[in-house]
C-alpha cells in the first residue's frame, strides 16, 4: 500500500480540518468556534475558470525577506459545482497539488492528490445547498460597510465592502474585498493574518464551461487508507 511522507500527510490533514472543503476560501466558523461547517454552495448559470494568487508579505516591517506568494486555480460549471487546486508544502520541502471539489449534482465534497493520483476525502454533504453570498467566501468573520465604490476586475464590475471587527472600527478594519454580485464571488480580497496584511486576488478570469471531467472522482485514483 502507498504511504505519503510523514510531514506532508500532517499538512493534508491540517488542511482538512481547517477547510473542509471551502471553495478557495474559507467558510465561515461554527457557532461554537471550531472547523468551518461544511456547506454546498451554489451559483448557477455562471460558469468561469481562472486562478488565483495569494501574497503575504515577510514577518517585519524592514526585513530583507521576500514577500511569499502562492497561486492556484479555480473553477465553476454552470451547475454550480466548485474546484479548487493548490499545492501545499511540507517540512522536507516537498510539494503537493490538492484539488477540492464541491459537487452540487452528486451533492459530494472530494479531495485529491493529484501529485500522487490519491482520493483523500469523498463525502456526502448533508443539507440543501445555499446560495453564495459574500461572507460565504470571505476569509473571516466581520461586519460589511458596503461602500459605493465600483471598479472592473478582470473585466466584471465588483463593488468594494470594507470589513471591520465591530461597529465603530475598534480594533481597527481587517480589511476588504472585491464583490461581484454577477458571479455571486469575491475577486480580491485583502486582510490581516497574525499582524501581516495578506491579498487575496483572482486572476486571468474566463467566463466559460469547464470541463465536466473537473468535477468528478478520476478511475485511475485510488483511495487512501
Amino acid at each position: 500500500m502507498y504511504s505519503l511522507p510523514l510531514d506532508t500527510m500532517k499538512t493534508i490533514l491540517t488542511i482538512l480540518i481547517a477547510t473542509a472543503v471551502a471553495p478557495a476560501q474559507h467558510t465561515q466558523d461554527s457557532e461554537h468556534g471550531h472547523s468551518p461547517r461544511m456547506y454546498l454552495l451554489r451559483v448557477t448559470g455562471h460558469p468561469f475558470q481562472a486562478e488565483f494568487e495569494e501574497t503575504v508579505p515577510s514577518g517585519r516591517p524592514n526585513s530583507s525577506k521576500m514577500a511569499s506568494r502562492s497561486s492556484g486555480k479555480l473553477y465553476r460549471d454552470r451547475y454550480g459545482s466548485i474546484r479548487v487546486e493548490r499545492a501545499i508544502g511540507g517540512d522536507s520541502g516537498q510539494s503537493v497539488t490538492i484539488a477540492q471539489i464541491q459537487n452540487v449534482t452528486s451533492r459530494k465534497a472530494v479531495v485529491l492528490d493529484l501529485t500522487h493520483k490519491l482520493l483523500l476525502m469523498d463525502e456526502q454533504i448533508p443539507g440543501e445547498p445555499a446560495e453564495a453570498g459574500e461572507r460565504a467566501w470571505m476569509f473571516y468573520e466581520g461586519l460589511p460597510t458596503y461602500t459605493d465604490e465600483y471598479k472592473l476586475i478582470e473585466g466584471v464590475r465588483c463593488r468594494r465592502i470594507k470589513m471591520k471587527t465591530s461597529p465603530d472600527g475598534q480594533p481597527p478594519d481587517v480589511g476588504e474585498v472585491w464583490w461581484s454580485e454577477e458571479l455571486r464571488m469575491v475577486l480580491i480580497d485583502t486582510h490581516v493574518e497574525h499582524g501581516r496584511r495578506v491579498n487575496w486576488q483572482v486572476r486571468r478570469l474566463q467566463q466559460l464551461d469547464p470541463d465536466p471531467s473537473l468535477f468528478e472522482i478520476p478511475e485511475d485514483f485510488r483511495r487512501l487508507r
